[in-house]
């Protein structure tokens, strides 16, 4: 099984789906520093709002974010290959 990580990008008004956002060098122990999520979801496989630290980490490496007009989250799924 393999997880693939992405940005969910939703239209701030509406709340609907706008885009999907591969995330393709995803650093899961550089991201953990960050969220330091619970005992439940080592894994990070719920999905966190980008914003504060984790959103300039991810600016940092390159992402651009257009908050003023879109709500992002970071979420996975699972590639079945």
């Amino acid at each position: 099984m393999k997880i693939m990580r992405q940005f969910s990008v939703l239209d701030k008004e509406t709340e609907e789906l706008i885009d999907e956002i591969p995330i393709p060098d995803f650093s899961l122990e550089e991201v953990k520093k960050i969220i330091k999520p619970s005992q439940y979801d080592l894994n990070l496989y719920d999905c966190y709002k980008i914003t504060g630290c984790l959103k300039e980490y991810f600016e940092s490496i390159g992402f651009c974010f257009d908050t003023d007009n879109k709500l992002y989250f970071l979420c996975c799924y699972k590639i079945h290959e």
